[in-house]
C-alpha cells in the first residue's frame, strides 16, 4: 500500500497531506514530515534531517527503530562525558567546542545514541582496551542486523550490529558509543543542543 501511494503521489505531482501515528509510514511516504505532539508541531524537516537531527528529545523518540537510547549523563569540567561510571572522551567531535561555547561543562545532560551507533562485540585480545563491559541480556536475530541488549548500570541500552556479530545471553561483551553520532539535550528544556 505504501509504494501504491507512493507511485500516486509521483504520478498526481500533487500535494498530498496524509496523517499517520506509524512513523515508518511517514519517513517512507513523506517529503516532508511535521512531527506534532498534543496538537503543537515539534519539528518540520525532511524525513533525513528529522532522522539526523531532532530537534527535542520527543521527536529523537519517536523517529527511529528501534528508538534511540537515552541516558542521564554529566559533562565534566574537562569535557568528558559521564554515563555513571562509564566515561566518554568526546574532546575529538565537533561537540566539544559547541557544548563548552555553550557553557554546558560540568552540568548534567540527557545523552541520546541510535542503536546502530552502538558497537558491541565479544572480548578479545586485541580490543580489551577498548569500550565497556557489560553482559548480553537478549540477542535478536533480524536478519541481516540483530539488536543485543544489555545495560549500562540499570538502564537498559539496545545496540543494532551486524548478524554476523553473534552473542548469547550472559556472555560478556564490550560496548562502545561512536562519538561522532552522539546527541546532546538540555535536561531541562529537552531541546537538542547542536554545534
Amino acid at each position: 500500500m505504501r509504494k501504491e501511494l507512493k507511485e500516486l503521489h509521483h504520478r498526481l505531482g500533487v500535494t498530498m497531506i496524509y496523517v499517520t501515528h506509524d512513523q515508518i509510514e511517514a519517513l517512507t511516504l513523506a517529503d516532508r514530515i511535521v512531527v506534532m505532539k498534543d496538537g503543537y508541531v515539534q519539528q518540520i524537516a525532511t524525513p533525513e534531517e528529522l532522522y539526523a537531527r531532532p530537534n527535542n528529545l520527543f521527536v529523537a523518540n519517536f523517529i527511529g527503530t528501534p528508538p534511540m537510547n537515552f541516558f542521564h549523563a554529566k559533562i565534566d569540567s574537562e569535557g568528558f562525558v559521564w554515563i555513571g561510571a562509564v566515561k566518554i572522551d568526546i574532546s575529538s567531535t565537533k561537540s566539544y567546542d559547541a557544548l563548552k561555547k555553550k557553557g554546558y561543562f560540568g552540568k548534567e545532560i540527557t545523552l541520546g545514541v541510535r542503536p546502530e551507533h552502538i558497537t558491541v562485540d565479544r572480548p578479545m585480545n586485541n580490543n580489551m582496551d577498548k569500550g565497556h563491559l557489560s553482559k548480553v541480556e537478549l540477542y535478536e536475530l533480524l536478519g541481516s542486523d540483530a539488536l543485543v541488549h544489555f545495560t549500562i548500570g540499570n538502564k537498559n541500552v539496545v545496540s543494532k550490529v551486524n548478524s554476523r556479530v553473534i552473542l548469547h545471553r550472559g556472555e560478556e561483551a564490550y560496548f562502545d558509543f561512536d562519538v561522532s553520532h552522539l546527541y546532546y539535550f538540555d535536561k531541562e528544556t529537552e531541546v537538542c543542543i547542536y554545534e
